[in-house]
């Protein structure tokens, strides 16, 4: 057995907390039909819609999927996209246990019409790192074997979230 399938074959054993923003990316998938009356634009006939993680769900996703414990710590909306990235994570056996509800939860919408992504309109929700979330945080560190921040300016790393989490 080499290092690669050896390491590989333990990663079930890593605990992991991943501390930053959760996204939704909303790809709406179709073609365009024709032009707008109403202005230059396309008309896009929808096919599919596809919802995926984004930010740090992806990390989360990603670590989960390679088999690793994985502890979530940030903030998702109390609204039909935090439902559905609570199940996401519910599903890949995710650890919720510091992730805490706000009024929204950021999601990129995407619309890709013959392969072309034709605009991006975000819904961004800009949080407050509570000293509640802190103290949680940092002492879910405690009991991981690692932590990742992922940072996408959305106020779950702060300057105190930061310096006490170093500490």
């Amino acid at each position: 057995m080499n290092l690669s399938t050896s390491a590989l074959s333990n990663l079930h054993n890593i605990r992991v907390l991943v501390i930053g923003d959760m996204m939704l990316d909303q790809y709406i998938f179709g073609s365009a039909i024709k032009l707008s009356s109403e202005a230059p634009v396309p008309i896009i006939s929808k096919s599919n819609v596809e919802n995926r993680l984004g930010g740090v769900g992806n990390v989360v996703n990603n670590l989960a999927a390679l088999g690793v414990h994985v502890e979530v710590c940030g903030y998702v909306g109390n609204d039909n996209d935090g439902e559905f990235i609570k199940r996401l994570f519910k599903n890949s056996n995710v650890g919720t246990t510091c992730l805490w509800s706000a009024s929204s939860t950021t999601t990129k919408f995407r619309v890709i019409a013959n392969n072309q992504q034709i605009v991006r309109i975000d819904h961004d929700a800009i949080y407050d790192a509570s000293e509640d979330l802190i103290k949680t945080t940092v002492n879910m560190i405690k009991s991981v074997d690692g932590v990742i921040i992922s940072d996408y300016n959305k106020g779950v790393i702060t300057k105190d979230m930061a310096t006490q989490v170093i500490e």
